[in-house]
């Protein structure tokens, strides 16, 4: 946006006739030079109307009305992040409350974002019928999501065994990001018992922690 370079000397910048003006640093700067005038994109809203106005001292107030357009990134896919090159995630038995069961958490990387795509997502859908919130919105065993501080990646929370369907959706993009979760199902640790005739640990099942529970009878007598 363009205008005379004295009227960037001093003004105050507000959008929508709200009562306080922008911080300078932090969502505009100016160019005194080529009198021009730049605006944060975080402060819009693809699609939506804004009305502008810019003071100065000494100067009449000068507003218009902008729609902003969104830039869609392009060639987009979701690359799920298995540790040490595997090709799923071990679950681990997790506590919540009354509830006990096997989870997993998945890292997703938004690959050829520089975070566009992320600041404006619409929904997160597990398997095309579960909804996922933000961490917390729910329950504390149900399925979250949270994004990065740079919004090219989140982490699915509590993902339950089995393989699972990830679709990713934002406003102005016409097509979804998918890809495929697996987490391998959780093992129950043995059942912890104790021998016959002592009181040394054991597991049911277990010949070789018998014979030295036996081994630990015969030396102790």
């Amino acid at each position: 946006m363009k205008m005379h370079s004295i009227w960037l000397l001093s003004k105050n910048v507000v959008i929508n006739d709200s009562w306080t003006g922008l911080a300078k640093k932090d969502k505009y700067t100016v160019d005194v030079e080529k009198g021009t005038l730049t605006l944060d994109q975080s402060l819009f809203t693809p699609g939506e109307e804004y009305k502008i106005a810019v003071e100065a001292d000494g100067y009449q107030m000068n507003a218009f009305k902008i729609t902003y357009d969104q830039l869609l990134e392009e060639g987009l896919t979701l690359t799920v992040k298995y540790p040490d090159g595997k090709n799923e995630y071990a679950s681990d038995k997790r506590t919540f409350g009354k509830i006990q069961g096997y989870y997993a958490d998945a890292e997703v990387d938004v690959t050829g974002s520089e975070g566009g795509f992320l600041k404006y997502l619409t929904s997160v859908v597990l398997d095309e019928d579960d909804t996922l919130y933000t961490k917390g919105y729910e329950g504390s065993d149900a399925a979250y999501y949270e994004i990065s501080a740079d919004k090219k990646s989140l982490t699915i929370g509590n993902i339950k065994p089995g393989t699972h369907t990830l679709t990713l959706r934002a406003k102005g993009y016409v097509d979804a990001l998918t890809a495929q979760i697996v987490v391998a199902e959780g093992v129950d640790e043995p059942e912890v018992t104790f021998c016959s005739g002592c009181k040394e640990p054991g597991v049911q099942g277990s010949w070789l922690l018998y014979v030295s529970c036996q081994l630990l009878h015969y030396f102790r007598e």
